[in-house]
């Protein structure tokens, strides 16, 4: 690997034009949100979902579906009541929807899968990963293949598990480990798909201090794995995306060696299917403050268009007097945060030229926690809703997608303010589930896949 330079961006200070807010439902308790667009669909063709709270105040996964990307409809449920935790999306070739959760209602993490109907706007149950086990964690799911699903989680052990199932997730099979000693993983993605041949999958993760990458070619079956970036202390979650041509960018929250700092947003890219990566770069500020410390930068997700073509969504703490030492976990309770995008045309050049711009400023007041279930807080409660360090309302991470022209759809959540008409808003820290969607500006072009 050669030597790591930070890159430039060139920031903006107001939202960047061609770029709308789009409310998706107000005034609820879900994390993690995640769009997915299933660009050939006649029936629904945007997805919107994340783990959370139903109106029956049961934990489960809450899906919400739109035909145009700017009106929504839902929520539907999983039907998983308490069970959800962890959530994730895929659809396969014949346009089946599948939604997994990581536990069951028996509070076993044996990842149920089910199905989404566009017809009736409600869920069915298809069978269940890993039957009986716990000591799961962070499922992910994609579809290689008509009626083929494969999942990997991480086990208690270190273990990245997987399974695959070939008759539309009522049956799977375990396959064994993908690795072993993993710390953390990231979403499983495809690339484009050959005739006669499935999609290619990928998925990144940090195995000690070395972020690596996973590819399969074959359905999921067999595995390489190839080093991306040593000596990296790595945030949730590091995420791969494949552009029309089989590039592949990596990004992640973690270590710049340039700067010699941490909490930065980081890309690197392949132009051989993984096998090496050129020279990792900063993609937000390492501008450090008087105390060393750069703004805290987390969240980040990567999506691709035609050739060279990137997107890098995150999110990036505004300080009120500096930086906090403590990352993006224990901030002031006066630090705002905001949606940013990091974009590349050139992503296949050896120094790719990266701009930046606003998505959406100021979604967020205090701390964002990135412990996982270490995130004491208190959750979702504060006198007068005020900001708390070890604030977990975000979950761990917001995952964009594009549409089938290139377009980004980027999701967030925003805090919500305290309302004269509703007194629990003084004490519960609730959001509004919105994304950013693209109507203009550089988009990537067809994905290709």
């Amino acid at each position: 690997m050669g030597a790591a330079v930070a890159c430039a961006v060139v920031a903006q200070a107001v939202a960047a034009a061609g770029y709308t807010p789009i409310v998706v439902a107000r005034n609820q308790g879900v994390g993690e949100p995640r769009v997915f667009v299933d660009a050939t669909s006649r029936g629904p063709r945007f997805f919107y979902l994340g783990p959370g709270t139903d109106n029956k105040g049961n934990l489960n996964t809450l899906f919400w579906w739109s035909n145009d990307g700017s009106h929504w409809s839902g929520p539907a449920t999983t039907n998983q009541a308490n069970g959800g935790n962890d959530s994730d999306v895929a659809v396969d070739s014949n346009h089946t929807i599948y939604v997994a959760d990581l536990s069951d209602p028996g509070g076993n993490s044996s990842i149920p899968i089910s199905i989404f109907n566009p017809s009736t706007h409600r869920f069915s149950h298809a069978g269940t990963v890993a039957p009986g086990v716990s000591g799961l964690d962070r499922e992910w799911i994609a579809s290689p293949s008509r009626s083929a699903i494969v999942a990997i989680a991480l086990d208690d052990g270190g273990n990245e598990r997987l399974w695959i199932s070939g008759d539309a997730a009522r049956h799977f099979r375990r396959v064994g480990n993908v690795d072993t000693g993993v710390g953390v993983a990231g979403p499983l993605v495809t690339g484009k798909a050959s005739p006669g041949h499935p999609a290619p999958l990928y998925f990144t993760y940090l195995k000690g201090s070395q972020l690596r990458l996973a590819k399969s070619t074959d359905g999921g079956n067999h595995w390489a794995r190839y080093l991306i970036a040593n000596n990296q202390s790595v945030g949730l979650f590091p995420v791969v995306a494949s552009d029309s041509t089989a590039n592949l960018y990596a990004t992640w929250s973690g270590t710049d060696p340039a700067s010699n700092t941490l909490n930065v947003i980081m890309v690197a890219a392949s132009h051989n299917g993984g096998k090496t990566w050129g020279s990792m770069r900063a993609v937000s500020s390492t501008k450090k403050d008087a105390f060393g410390d750069p703004p805290a930068a987390i969240f980040p997700w990567v999506v691709a268009g035609n050739t060279g073509r990137v997107d890098v969504t995150f999110a990036v703490e505004h300080p009120v007097i500096t930086n906090s030492f403590e990352g993006s976990d224990i901030t002031y309770p006066g630090t705002t945060w905001d949606l940013r995008l990091a974009q590349t045309t050139n992503g296949t050049s050896a120094r790719p030229t990266w701009t930046g711009s606003v998505l959406k400023a100021n979604f967020h007041r205090g701390s964002i926690c990135t412990f996982g279930t270490g995130c004491v807080g208190p959750q979702q409660f504060g006198l007068v809703n005020v900001a708390t360090p070890f604030d977990r309302r975000d979950l761990d991470f917001f995952g964009a997608a594009l549409d089938g022209k290139g377009n980004l759809f980027a999701p967030y959540m925003q805090d919500r303010p305290i309302v004269a008409t509703d007194p629990t808003s003084a004490l519960f820290s609730t959001t509004d589930l919105d994304l950013i969607r693209q109507l203009g500006g550089t988009n990537l072009g067809s994905t290709g896949h």
